[in-house]
């Protein structure tokens, strides 16, 4: 329901709305957000590229997670790592 509030459906809407039409909402709340966030992202790019004397592409200049443009996270600490910590943590 939380996320039906997000995309602006109203709580007497979420409860008429079956299963399948919730997820279409959703997936087209989901859409729009990206579309605004590629429209930021270009803008922010243009920027970038006017005041660059060797500009990178836009894709490695901010990459769109869920597409395959970004990078994995870096893990923050090894297994090893986390044991001595939680060890030391734990006395």
């Amino acid at each position: 329901m939380q996320a039906a509030a997000e995309a602006g459906i109203s709580p007497p809407e979420f409860w008429r709305l079956t299963y399948r039409e919730l997820d279409n909402h959703l997936k087209g709340y989901g859409k729009r957000l990206l579309e605004q966030w590629k429209i930021g992202r270009f803008g922010a790019y243009i920027t970038y590229c006017a005041n660059s004397k060797d500009p990178v592409p836009i894709d490695k200049f901010l990459p769109l997670e869920g597409t395959g443009d970004a990078k994995p996270r870096k893990r923050l600490m090894t297994k090893r790592q986390y044991e001595i910590m939680n060890k030391a943590w734990a006395n």
